[in-house]
């Protein structure tokens, strides 16, 4: 799942905290890693190649230490717009996932993700694990508490695919559905179809699983329970399954990944 993992480099100062992420990313399973830094056109402009040297050389450098702590590790640097650019080598290369940082400025926490990382988020047709630069570490040994948030739609199948196997492999789940307010009798049946569901999916798992069904806005919800459970993963699911809907990330899982302090793995559809 976590195979061959495509890394954004953009050499900002959070970009170290990332860095000394990648080496425990072996116990999620990581065996390569291809570090992608772009040199970002603007207004249409190729960008200078003046400093691609340098650029090279400073990937080099995180690629010979992390050669050492194991890897298989590629370097790329290419011209273009950024989010554009990291989509379309991860699928090049055939990558499990991508992995960016987000950034955030302010005491409130990640009310900006960089307009790159949402793009990015928005772009790709492979999931993305998205890492705020505040997380701590990977715990040791692998993940221990992985937590879905699902709103039991066919959108949110393909991520309910990677919290089975990520179950099946030994962490434990928890799967979180939250029913937003309205009438009555639509909440009893929304209820009732997510109790089904669940119950199909929890069969499904080979390992500890529990759920948790709760009113209230989805993304809050999500986040509270995650936060709760002392998470190591949060996965969800995004909207949007070709290039024409390509800017449907989904207002919960652009939620959860605004506010999430924990490192989210975006699953397009």
């Amino acid at each position: 799942m976590f195979g061959h993992i495509v890394v954004a480099v953009d050499f900002s100062p959070a970009w170290e905290t990332i860095a000394r992420v990648l080496p425990s990313l072996r116990d999620w399973g990581c065996k390569r890693l291809t570090l992608v830094h772009v040199l970002a056109a603007r207004y249409g402009q190729v960008p200078p190649e003046t400093h691609r040297e340098q650029y090279d050389a400073r990937l080099n450098g995180y690629r010979d230490s992390l050669s050492q702590a194991g890897f298989s590790v590629g370097t790329v640097v290419e011209a273009g717009e950024p989010a554009r650019t990291l989509a379309d080598v991860a699928e090049r290369a055939g990558a499990d996932v991508i992995l960016a940082g987000s950034h955030g400025h302010s005491a409130i926490r990640e009310l900006f993700l960089g307009s790159t990382v949402l793009n990015l988020a928005r772009l790709t047709r492979i999931p993305m694990l998205l890492w705020p630069t505040n997380a701590v570490l990977p715990p040791i040994g692998g993940l221990r508490t992985v937590v879905l948030g699902t709103d039991c739609s066919q959108a949110a199948a393909a991520a309910e695919n990677r919290f089975v196997a990520l179950v099946a492999a030994g962490a434990k789940g928890v799967a979180v559905c939250a029913i937003e307010r309205g009438e009555l009798a639509e909440r009893e049946r929304e209820q009732s179809c997510a109790r089904d569901h669940i119950q199909k999916l929890t069969n499904r798992c080979r390992g500890e699983v529990s759920f948790r069904m709760e009113a209230g806005l989805a993304a809050q919800v999500i986040l509270r329970i995650a936060h709760d459970a002392r998470a190591d993963l949060l996965i969800v699911g995004k909207r949007g399954h070709n290039r024409l809907h390509e800017l449907l990330l989904g207002s919960t899982a652009e939620a959860v990944c605004r506010g999430s302090a924990l490192p989210v793995l975006l699953v397009p559809t």
